[in-house]
């Protein structure tokens, strides 16, 4: 009788084992196994079985327990040094923004702490949060950061060089009611254009002009025309089969939060590789869009 009691003892510490094994397994991979799998399952090759299902839902956390509010924010990631480039998207975004500003603990300097100051007393709906530290550049320890600042159920992820739309705060808004129904399944990717040069730009207004600007190769398109078609006619949101692009409205109740072991150059992607692992449909938002600035831009 005294065998049983160690016996199960031993049982179950050899399960623990198994699981923690696994569970390094798949944090040591950087995520190249979830890419695998993404594309397997995109080619119909295989699905994900219910114990890789289990293990990478277990990474997940969720907002299920935290009171957001209804509404729509940002959130994005800078250096300290670039956080002055915030006021162009301040005057596109009329919503909450809640970015994390990175400053190396040897750079940590007075004017750093005024510059913040300052853009607290000029927008009254931007949060501010200083990371310090001696990381290379911490990109989703950065997103995190920001995302726990936000307060409401939407939210845009994004970057200080990444200008919304003039009408997608309003759009979101609009349409609010959709999104949060469909978000528990789904995420909600925008369209992404690039300028190289800031002489003589301005920013495009309509679907219509930013066809004109490529036109006129004032700006690049990042999926390049021909995988553009379906998002320069679409009229309401639609499907995409992929995306690699982190540019993505998502309801904060049930989407997890950035594997903080990711560095800038592993894979900044990783959260769209987490989601799409988890099941999640990408669903375009057509007639809005973003404009991404060069880094070195004034």
């Amino acid at each position: 009788m005294v065998m049983r009691p160690l016996f199960f003892i031993i049982i179950v510490l050899s399960l623990f084992s198994l699981v923690l094994f696994l569970s390094l397994q798949i944090g040591n991979g950087d995520y190249k196994k979830a890419l695998v799998l993404r594309q397997m399952q995109h080619t119909g090759a295989v699905q994900v079985s219910s114990t890789e299902r289990l293990l990478w839902e277990g990474k997940a956390f969720l907002f299920g327990a935290r009171q957001l509010e209804k509404g729509v924010s940002l959130f994005l990631h800078s250096h300290v040094s670039d956080l002055e480039k915030i006021e162009r998207i301040m005057n596109n975004w009329p919503g909450k923004v809640s970015v994390c500003a990175y400053v190396n603990i040897n750079e940590l300097f007075e004017h750093n702490l005024d510059t913040i100051q300052s853009l607290r007393d000029t927008y009254k709906t931007l949060t501010i949060t200083l990371y310090s530290a001696i990381d290379v550049y911490p990109i989703n320890i950065l997103r995190n950061r920001a995302v726990q600042r936000v307060t409401t159920e939407l939210a845009l992820s994004s970057d200080i060089f990444t200008v919304p739309s003039p009408g997608l705060y309003d759009y979101l808004v609009a349409n609010y009611d959709y999104l949060i129904k469909t978000g528990t399944t789904a995420v909600f990717p925008l369209h992404a254009f690039t300028v190289e040069d800031l002489n003589d730009f301005t920013f495009p207004q309509s679907r219509e002009e930013i066809m004109e600007s490529i036109k006129m190769k004032k700006i690049g398109d990042k999926l390049g025309i021909n995988n553009s078609t379906s998002w320069f006619e679409a009229k309401n949101i639609y499907k995409v089969d992929y995306w690699n692009e982190p540019h993505l409205v998502v309801d904060l109740k049930y989407v997890p939060l950035f594997d903080e072991r990711v560095s800038y150059r592993s894979n900044s992607l990783q959260w769209v590789e987490h989601l799409t692992v988890l099941n999640y449909d990408f669903m375009m938002i057509p007639h809005q869009f973003l404009i991404t600035f060069p880094h070195k831009s004034s």
